[in-house]
């Protein structure tokens, strides 16, 4: 158990300053996204978010919640049954029976197996 520890010590060395060159090397491509970011942005939502961004800042001490603001909410796409199905109704609403559904339920499985 000594050994594992003692190996975690003496590689924390190298391995936080092969971190932070890697961070000084992303940091220019960084600056540039973010700037892309703001210039595509208006100076309403910019502000916006520098306000959002210093009240959560400030309440996060009293508030974990205040931290929501941070949170990423992403919709999931629906899954391969819904769409198989949405593909069934859509076929059969036309009365012609193409057996498109079934080529593209076929495709999607190739693509699963790849």
């Amino acid at each position: 158990m000594n050994d594992s520890n003692w190996k975690k010590c003496v590689g924390a060395v190298p391995a936080l300053a092969k971190r932070y060159m890697a961070a000084v090397k992303g940091r220019a491509s960084s600056n540039e996204e973010y700037r892309k970011f703001c210039e595509g942005s208006s100076s309403a939502q910019l502000q916006a978010w520098k306000i959002a961004e210093v009240k959560a800042q400030t309440a996060r001490d009293k508030n974990p919640a205040a931290m929501d603001v941070y949170d990423i909410k992403v919709t999931k796409a629906p899954g391969r049954a819904a769409v198989q199905q949405e593909l069934v109704e859509n076929e059969a609403k036309d009365g012609i029976i193409r057996g498109t559904t079934s080529w593209i339920s076929q495709g999607l499985k190739l693509q699963e197996e790849q």
